[in-house]
């Protein structure tokens, strides 16, 4: 599903109407069903329904829903939080409607209007359609005062589209903000829903189809929403005449006596991901607790400096990376200088598909040499900031942004953790992941997530796809352990590892439940041919 600024859509809408003859008052009646319907189903009998429409077209999707939820026999009351007189176009022909069917409608300014603003709490379901994807800026003057109201509530709060005093494209708010419990996005998903305020004030949220042509959805934009149709027909596909050698070998070179785990937790997320071979090097302490661990993991043992793998290993790394096709390089590994020389020699002098990670990065950002390869960085916000040589709040005001950089200033594919996920390349659209939870932030879950982009990578995958299948499964994995513990706290990063081929089977058979938001409502081809009528 791509993802679209609040421009982009509209271009989309103008399109629609001008190239296919998608009106855009058939395509507001559609969005007002799409929010009735998911107001229904949030809804109990002799639920108190009240919708607070604003001037524009979002508040013309709010009047929509208004009649149609009256004309399903529920208790709907709506403010119009401007004079009739100012509405044009298909707002004021949903308002026209609207007035017709009786339904209880106020307008401000009169008594009936603050009389409903200030029995709010008799209401049940709030429904924010005050202000759309257009808006700028502070709410103010008679819109803020409905945001308060609205935040203030004890309601189930709805927002259409966006949540008012949110901006569709940056998820920012510059002032008071509705904070949803569900947003229904009409048409393709803003991103908003993926970053800052937005990303909580949205709440849960599901896409809902408008009416657009499939030739410009499926186009539109520079930037995608992950799903497991497209992860299902991206696995690595093995044959009857596969091997352990010609099914992803991977060489991991990771964790120091201080962190000895990160080595055998991404050996283990390489292996449960699908590697044929995984070589794990490290120092004596490190490779005994992989040896405890992974019987099925062959090991390297490196030379040592206080803890930490040195430089005289360097010849042993090279001999084992010519039989190699991935070297995963980075979590534990530490920050002593003798860790840095060491990969300024293997990065002068090896040329390989590389994963790197954590301290990988830290040097990464120190010294004046990169990998000689194809690589796929996996920094978190903080590694992303070092990397750029900014502060951290500046990378998660802007993630997309951050991620493309970093990708550009290296040439290489870039996954940046965190909610939702960004997987970026040159020349590439914007990959964004859905999977995962709070559980995620955790020790050790990002050092499994290295051995998976390791496997997949090593499985012969492209450099992009192979970040995003991983980003997609590890998270899938993560979230499948939540459905079988019953919560987002203390499931382990050896669990998540573990669960990977489990959650592979449910993407492949599409169980994913709704992880796009995606609503399966409303398909009843007699309802589309009555909105063509009106």
């Amino acid at each position: 599903m791509r993802i679209v600024t609040a421009e982009q859509m509209r271009e989309i809408e103008r399109e629609a109407s001008s190239e296919f003859g998608v009106e855009s008052l058939f395509m507001m009646e559609r969005a007002g069903v799409m929010l009735a319907h998911a107001v229904s189903r949030v809804s109990l009998e002799n639920t108190e329904i009240l919708i607070l429409c604003g001037p524009g077209n979002n508040g013309g999707d709010g009047l929509t829903a208004a009649r149609i939820l009256d004309q399903e026999g529920h208790n709907v009351t709506a403010l119009l939080a401007t004079e009739p007189g100012l509405l044009a176009g298909d707002p004021l022909i949903q308002y026209r409607r609207l007035v017709e069917s009786e339904v209880r409608l106020f307008t401000v300014g009169t008594k009936n209007y603050d009389r409903a603003l200030g029995r709010i709490d008799d209401f049940d379901i709030i429904v924010d359609a005050i202000l759309g994807t257009g808006a700028k800026g502070a709410p103010r003057g008679e819109i803020l005062r409905l945001v308060e109201a609205t935040n203030n509530a004890m309601a189930l709060i709805v927002a259409a589209d966006v949540p008012t005093g949110i901006d569709a494209d940056t998820g920012l708010a510059k002032g008071s903000y509705v904070s949803a419990n569900l947003t229904v996005s009409f048409g393709l998903p803003k991103p908003f829903l993926f970053q800052n305020e937005g990303m909580t004030a949205a709440g849960e949220w599901q896409v809902e189809d408008i009416g657009l042509p499939d030739e410009l959805a499926v186009e539109a934009g520079n930037a995608f929403l992950l799903d497991h149709w497209w992860a299902s027909g991206t696995f690595p596909v093995r044959t009857l005449d596969s091997h352990k050698h010609n099914t992803g070998v991977v060489l991991s070179i990771a964790g120091s006596n201080r962190y000895p785990g990160a080595a055998a937790l991404a050996a283990r997320g390489a292996m449960r991901a699908g590697a044929g071979l995984v070589m794990a090097a490290g120092t004596d302490f490190v490779i005994e607790g992989v040896r405890s661990h992974l019987a099925e993991c062959p090991v390297l043992r490196l030379g040592q400096t206080e803890g930490f793998v040195s430089p005289d290993g360097v010849g042993m790394i090279k001999e084992a990376a010519s039989q190699c096709d991935v070297i995963a390089i980075g979590p534990g590994l530490g920050r002593s200088p003798v860790v840095g020389e060491l990969l300024r020699q293997l990065w002068t002098e090896i040329e390989s598909k590389w994963v790197l990670d954590a301290d990988a990065l830290f040097w990464l950002s120190e010294l004046d040499v990169a990998p000689r390869g194809p690589a796929i960085m996996t920094p978190h916000e903080g590694e992303a900031a070092r990397l750029l040589k900014t502060e951290v709040v500046s990378v998660r005001r802007d993630r997309v942004g951050a991620a493309r950089r970093i990708a550009e200033m290296f040439g290489q594919t870039v996954l940046l953790k965190g909610a939702y996920t960004v997987i970026v390349s040159p020349n590439f659209d914007v990959a964004i992941n859905p999977t995962g939870n709070p559980g995620l932030a955790s020790a050790g879950t990002g050092d499994v997530l290295t051995g998976v982009v390791a496997a997949l990578l090593a499985g012969g995958i492209p450099a992009q796809a192979a970040a995003a299948l991983a980003a997609f499964w590890h998270g899938a994995a993560a979230d499948l352990l939540v459905e079988k513990i019953g919560g987002e706290v203390g499931y382990l990063a050896t669990e998540v590892a573990d669960t990977l081929p489990s959650a592979k089977a449910n993407i492949e058979a599409g169980l994913l439940g709704r992880t796009l938001g995606e609503s399966d409502e409303w398909k009843d081809e007699d309802e589309i041919e009555d909105l063509e009528d009106l």
